[in-house]
């Protein structure tokens, strides 16, 4: 599979992500800022599947299918595309993540939590399609597309992850 992104083009993402959430501390006020922060992570860390990021992502590196699985609400649909997103580009490598979601308002959300939870706007790193609906930019690594949405134009071949919700 050709990288998406080469490994200068990660790192310049990733500095750039850095660089915007410094200068939106400076804009709202870094107590403020560190403050949501601290609260998200907090919110994070008390996921049941928080403790698993690791297992995960070492689960992916090793085998080409895996199965997770778990109670409703314990962090698998917002938390294992972050872990993978961070472990590739931890590792300076190319990473574009589409997950599929049942229904129009899960891609929604879950897309709209998860640019929440990394300090972006939607359409940055993350976006979603469902039907009509399209905050999906050449940009976004991590997709969230509504089911009956794949029958258009879905290019898995540039697709490093492929996450299966029902």
């Amino acid at each position: 599979m050709k990288p998406l992104m080469s490994a200068a083009e990660i790192a310049e993402k990733v500095k750039g992500l850095a660089y915007k959430r410094e200068e939106s501390k400076l804009e709202t006020g870094s107590s403020i800022q560190a403050g949501l922060e601290s609260l998200i992570n907090e919110e994070r860390s008390k996921l049941p599947i928080a403790g698993f990021g690791d297992a995960i992502t070492s689960a992916v590196e090793s085998h080409q299918v895996i199965h997770i699985s778990g109670e409703t609400g314990c962090g698998k649909t917002t938390q294992v595309p972050q872990f993978l997103l961070d472990y590739m580009w931890g590792r300076g490598e190319a990473c574009k993540i589409l997950s599929t979601q049942p229904r129009r308002i899960s891609a929604t959300s879950v897309s709209e939590r998860i640019s929440y939870e990394r300090g972006e706007s939607i359409g940055e790193t993350v976006g979603y399609k469902a039907l009509l609906l399209n905050f999906l930019k050449h940009v976004c690594v991590m997709r969230f597309i509504f089911v009956k949405s794949m029958s258009f134009n879905v290019k898995l071949l540039l697709v490093s992850h492929c996450l299966l919700t029902t």
